[in-house]
């Protein structure tokens, strides 16, 4: 049985900036997962995103299913400041929570960081928290 993708949904302000982005960083892991994420994302009008789904700019909050340990970092396009805190969409990381929305997990493989999987457990866009089953 093969590994069964959640649905990435990304508004179109968010598919933009992303794929000039991609455009112009040299190619990595995230790149690599990021590319494959944003080609089979679904569209979806800013106002339209269910709650909870992971944008640009958000904080998100998820399991680390290996670590047994709860985590938050925000999603940004480039990651100017370089903290533990941010995380840019173009590493492995950011790749993977871009577009998913609460209660989503995703597993993926890096050469650097191994096989991952995480959970999503909240999502707070400017200035909304969307908790665990919250709406």
């Amino acid at each position: 049985m093969g590994l069964i993708w959640p649905d990435v949904l990304l508004c179109p302000e968010d598919h933009h900036a992303i794929c000039q982005e991609m455009a112009v960083v040299r190619p990595t892991d995230g790149l690599q997962l990021l590319a494959h994420e944003v080609g089979r994302a679904r569209l979806v009008a800013r106002e339209k995103l269910p709650t909870g789904t992971v944008r640009l700019n958000s904080t998100v909050e998820f399991l680390d299913n290996d670590m047994l340990e709860i985590e938050a970092v925000q999603v940004v396009l480039i990651d100017r400041a370089r903290t533990s805190d941010v995380v840019p969409v173009t590493s492995p990381l950011g790749a993977a929570l871009i577009g998913l929305k609460v209660g989503d997990t995703m597993n993926w493989v890096s050469r650097d960081d191994g096989a991952r999987a995480v959970t999503i457990t909240r999502v707070t866009n400017a200035g909304k928290t969307q908790p665990w089953g919250g709406k």
